[in-house]
């Protein structure tokens, strides 16, 4: 499950770039160009390029904080759950959890593969989207380390 989870993102900038180049660049392409040309005439693509580069650069560190923001909330809701109830916390809160908390991190691994519909480089949003999916993947061993110290009953639910 956590797999299908950090994968989603890079699966996103596949769809993402297969749509823009195939369907909505032909489609909307001189539109947006002409749209541009009269309201905004002082931005050439190459400052688009510029600035969406410059972001991606940017949302690398921001992942890399939301990264280590999920994996430390992670844990601290794991021992709260404990600490509240007295018990062990079950199987499936843990899960639901790490799906809720794996969100943290792609969060800017998609906002960078917008970045590269914008016209921004390549290597950027690549960094930016493969330290994001690492992190979802820490997460997922986090919570599975969680599970497995429970018991192998509570495991198998």
């Amino acid at each position: 499950m956590v797999l299908l989870i950090a994968i989603s993102v890079p699966i996103m900038l596949g769809i993402e770039t297969l749509l823009r180049v195939y369907v909505l660049g032909p489609l909307y392409g001189p539109v947006l160009t002409e749209l541009r040309g009269i309201y905004w005439p002082e931005l050439t693509d190459e400052i688009i390029a510029t600035r969406a580069t410059n972001t991606a650069w940017i949302l690398i560190g921001v992942t890399v904080v939301a990264g280590c923001v999920g994996i430390a909330l992670l844990r601290w809701v794991i021992r709260r759950a404990s600490a509240a109830t007295g018990e062990q916390p079950t199987p499936n809160k843990i899960r639901d959890s790490l799906l809720l908390l794996t969100s943290i991190p792609q969060v800017p691994g998609l906002l960078s593969t917008l970045c590269l519909a914008g016209g921004g480089e390549l290597l950027p949003v690549l960094i930016c989207v493969g330290v994001s999916t690492s992190f979802v993947v820490v997460q997922g061993f986090v919570g599975e380390r969680a599970i497995e110290a429970m018991g192998p009953a509570a495991a198998a639910c």
